[in-house]
């Protein structure tokens, strides 16, 4: 977890959600194309991008499993505190 990292994204992700996101650093950092969700850059985009993923149950839960597996895989409880940990160690000095 950082500062400019969405904790709404993650833990949308975290419950299976599918998320469709604005392709800006936070969001870009958690999510993965087209694998653990969608991002997009103008309306246009996101307007296909929801179009496709209601019309694709596929999709949507290839989306909802990977997302889940990556927070799980890397956003835990002990990989936050470790990352806290280092950080505050790092402010300290």
């Amino acid at each position: 977890m950082s500062e400019g990292m969405p904790g709404a994204v993650l833990e949308a992700m975290a419950l299976g959600t599918c998320v469709i996101a604005r392709d800006i650093p936070g969001n870009a950092h958690l999510i993965q194309d087209n694998v653990t969700g969608l991002l997009f850059r103008s309306s246009s985009e996101f307007i296909v991008k929801a179009s496709e993923l209601i019309d694709d149950e596929t999709m949507q839960m290839n989306l909802q499993r990977n997302a889940q597996k990556y927070v799980a895989e890397h956003h835990t409880l002990e990989a936050e505190r470790t990352h806290y940990v280092e950080l505050f160690t790092t402010l300290a000095w």
